[in-house]
């Protein structure tokens, strides 16, 4: 549904050209899976950094990856410190855990904090192939080393497709997303 807040709005919507939705939570069930993984040599250890840092955010995404970290590695991350946390909105948080500069979130955001995001560990064509088939992909460092590569799922709410169908009869739709920030 939408929410109108008033009637002015209502009678101005005749004139919407373009409708922007935002995918995790109103397209999706809003409950997104880690779904398959990709890990430097020493990136299981350093997943409970990782770990650290999404418990301590809001995100779907990031309760994803807690649970898919205390399932895998069957702990918790409640002794460790975590310092400095920021989220930066569509593109991911960073913080410090027990003195190590944890990045996790888009490509291109890790990109832009110095990292290196093309290694040898890392099937590129692969990640490349689940971009292309909606799957989200969240990256995470550890001390400006790329840790892993953690790929997600959200399930289409059932009613999407028909929603978007109907309102592209009459306004070009646009999805938000930070997978591809």
């Amino acid at each position: 549904g939408i929410l109108i807040r008033d009637a002015r709005s209502l009678e101005l919507s005749h004139k919407v050209n373009i409708v922007l939705l935002d995918k995790t939570g109103t397209l999706t069930e809003g409950a997104p899976k880690v779904v398959e993984s990709y890990f430097c040599p020493e990136g299981k250890s350093e997943l409970s950094y990782v770990n650290a840092i999404e418990n301590q955010a809001s995100h779907p995404f990031a309760k994803a990856i807690s649970q898919y970290t205390k399932t895998l590695l069957g702990i918790d991350s409640l002794n460790f410190h975590v310092e400095e946390i920021q989220n930066v909105p569509g593109m991911g948080c960073f913080g410090v855990v027990n003195g190590k500069k944890v990045v996790v979130g888009s490509r291109s955001w890790l990109e832009s904090q110095g990292m290196n995001t093309v290694v040898d560990w890392l099937p590129h064509g692969e990640i490349e192939k689940i971009k292309a088939n909606g799957k989200s992909r969240v990256w995470a460092s550890v001390d400006q080393h790329l840790t892993c590569v953690l790929i997600l799922d959200d399930q289409l709410r059932s009613e999407a497709k028909q929603a978007i169908l109907a309102l592209q009869k009459e306004a070009q739709v646009k999805i938000l997303s930070g997978d591809n920030a």
